[in-house]
C-alpha cells in the first residue's frame, strides 16, 4: 500500500511526514486504529520533494490551511518542515499550521521557535491535561513529567514570538479536567480547542 504524505480533513490539507513521536498518548489513532479508513503509518519518511509532490496532487489552493499533522511529531523533521513550508509560502501563499506536542525543543536539543518564524503561521500545542501528573498518564512521554512544563514553556515562547498560538485537548478526557484546562489556557492567554482524536 502506498504511503500517504498528504490527506484532506474537513477544509484543510494535512501533511504526514513521520511516524516518530516522543509521546504514546492513550487516545491516539496510532493505537491500532486508522483515520477515515486509511492508515497513515509510513514505511519510510518522505523527502521534502515527495511531500511537495503529494501537495500538488491535490488542489491546494482550495484548502483553508495546510497543516503539519500525521501519525508522528513533525518537529522530529524540522528541516523538512522548513523546506516544505517555503514551497507553500512562495508558491501557494497558504496559511500554515503546525500541530505539535510542544516538545520540539527537547527533541532537537535547541530552541526551534526562531527557525519557525518565517515557516508557519499558527502553532497548536497538544495540552491533553492540566498538570504534569495527569499529562504524563495520558501522554506517556519519553520525557516523563518534565514534558508538561516544557509544553507550557514552548507555548509561551510561541506566543511571545508572534505566532497565532493555540492549545488543544481531546474531548474524551473527563469534563472536570476539560474545565481545568480551560482555566489554565485563560491564565496563559491562549485559545483552547476541544477536538476529536486527530
Amino acid at each position: 500500500m502506498k504511503d500517504i504524505y498528504a490527506y484532506k480533513y474537513e477544509d484543510n490539507l494535512y501533511l504526514n511526514i513521520t511516524n516518530r513521536c516522543s509521546n504514546d498518548c492513550v487516545f491516539c489513532v496510532r493505537q491500532g486504529g486508522s483515520f477515515s479508513g486509511q492508515s497513515l503509518w509510513l514505511k519510510k519518511e518522505p523527502a521534502s520533494n515527495e511531500v511537495i509532490e503529494a501537495i500538488k496532487s491535490f488542489d491546494p489552493k482550495s484548502y483553508g490551511q495546510i497543516v503539519f499533522c500525521g501519525y508522528g511529531e513533525s518537529t522530529y523533521r524540522i528541516d523538512s518542515v522548513l523546506e516544505v513550508s517555503m514551497y507553500i509560502k512562495n508558491e501557494l501563499g497558504k496559511t500554515i499550521r503546525l500541530n505539535t506536542n510542544g516538545l520540539g525543543n527537547l527533541i532537537n536539543k535547541r530552541n526551534i521557535i526562531p527557525e519557525l518564524i518565517h515557516a508557519v503561521d499558527i502553532i497548536s500545542v497538544s495540552l491533553n491535561q492540566h498538570n504534569a501528573e495527569k499529562y504524563n498518564k495520558v501522554s506517556r512521554s519519553v520525557y516523563g513529567e518534565r514534558a508538561f512544563d516544557e509544553i507550557i514553556d514552548f507555548t509561551k515562547k510561541s506566543k511571545e514570538a508572534g505566532f497565532i498560538t493555540q492549545m488543544s485537548i481531546v474531548a474524551c478526557i473527563p469534563k472536570d479536567d476539560i474545565e481545568k484546562c480551560k482555566d489554565l489556557c485563560a491564565e496563559l492567554g491562549i485559545e483552547l480547542r476541544v477536538r476529536g482524536q486527530i
